[in-house]
């Protein structure tokens, strides 16, 4: 072989050999990368299929339709003065005496929300019932007027919540209609006037404010007084110095403020308390030394005490020095009747001769009792 052969040769060994590593080389890269993608792909696949499954979790809970019943309570929108609206019963026609009418709803709506709501406890937003919800428009020239509203168009349809933005599609309503009667009032001024506990005995005062109010009544209701009811600590304190009274207005709900101070002659009333009480037993005298009765309840004074009453000085003062002040009255038929029945009340003792007293309010509560022979007493003492 000649020498330039054998240099061709060398040079074609070399650029051989130098091609084969760079070919090894970037193959080594590739294998690199291959591995490092085998390495991460399970990563990034679980991520993935969690991602997913979460995803498909959410939309299959948001999916899911729960029902649920719901009591709630609507109420009649009285800011309206010169209109009164109240509830009548469909069937009887009778206006109820609440201002507000409990409903049952069936609702339904997705199970996360229903969680939600019974987690924090929400409490449903309901709006009073007014006049603008009303079928008709009222006019100025109607006096009574009664409608019939459905309780899903009150609310809707829909049940919001407060707290929270969404709400549930209310399915089923029951009573699923409300009876509601419209009546137009008329202005008028009263002359605000103070009474006694029990409402029968106008008090004198000294001054009031203020002395006259306006209130929403129905036509042809004749009224010029408004009564403001005090109890005895009430007028007491009354007697001294000016106190502050709060008192509804009539067919208002909010309450108002009255000064009120009495004149020193308007309380003509005067009380007993339980340790200045005396009671008797009354029972026929031929029980004399063959019966005796007594009180089986030891505090049995708790449920007449205080005994308040009024009159002249000269009648209370009689009263207060009465022997008696309360009696227990057994008759001869209380003999034949069972221990279970003797059960009475106790009679309050007037003073004699005396027209102008009278016991205001007296509580009367029965009071329990027991016959015995009088050989049952006296071995009782022994």
């Amino acid at each position: 072989m000649s020498a330039r052969h054998k240099e061709a040769t060398k040079k074609t060994t070399l650029s051989g050999s130098g091609t084969s590593s760079a070919s090894s080389q970037s193959l080594k890269m590739r294998e690199h990368e291959a591995r490092a993608i085998i390495k991460k792909g399970p990563v990034r696949t679980g991520f993935l299929v969690l991602a997913l499954s979460v995803l498909i979790w959410v939309l299959a809970e948001r999916s899911v339709v729960e029902e649920l019943t719901v009591d709630i309570r609507i109420l009649l929108d009285d800011s309206r003065q010169d209109i009164r609206l109240q509830y009548f019963d469909l069937e009887t026609r009778e206006v109820q005496s609440e201002n507000s009418y409990y409903v049952t709803l069936e609702v339904k709506g997705p199970r996360a929300r229903i969680q939600s709501l019974a987690e924090k406890k929400l409490t449903p937003r309901i709006v009073p019932l007014g006049v603008q919800q009303l079928p008709d428009e009222l006019g100025d020239d109607f006096q009574r007027r009664d409608f019939t509203v459905a309780v899903m168009d009150i609310l809707d349809g829909k049940l919001h919540f407060d707290g929270m933005e969404a709400y549930l599609q209310v399915t089923r309503a029951k009573p699923g209609e409300l009876g509601v009667r419209a009546q137009k009032l008329t202005e008028v001024l009263l002359e605000v006037q103070v009474f006694d506990a029990s409402g029968s005995r106008k008090l004198n005062l000294e001054s009031i404010e203020p002395k006259m109010v306006t209130a929403w009544m129905e036509p042809g209701v004749i009224e010029s007084v408004m009564k403001i009811p005090l109890n005895l600590a009430q007028r007491r304190e009354a007697l001294s110095r000016v106190i502050t009274v709060a008192a509804l207005i009539p067919n208002q709900s909010e309450m108002m403020d009255f000064k009120i101070k009495l004149a020193a002659d308007s309380v003509t009333t005067s009380d007993i308390f339980k340790e200045d009480i005396r009671a008797g037993i009354v029972m026929p005298p031929e029980w004399a030394g063959r019966y005796f009765v007594q009180i089986e309840e030891a505090d049995y004074l708790d449920k007449y005490a205080p005994i308040e009453f009024r009159g002249s000085s000269e009648a209370r003062e009689e009263f207060k020095n009465q022997r008696y002040h309360l009696v227990l009255e057994v008759e001869q038929e209380d003999l034949e009747r069972t221990s279970d029945e003797w059960i009475r009340l106790l009679r309050y003792l007037r003073p004699e001769g005396f027209t102008d007293f009278e016991f205001v309010e007296p509580p009367r509560k029965p009071v329990r009792f027991s016959i015995k022979p009088m050989s049952d007493k006296g071995s009782s003492q022994e």
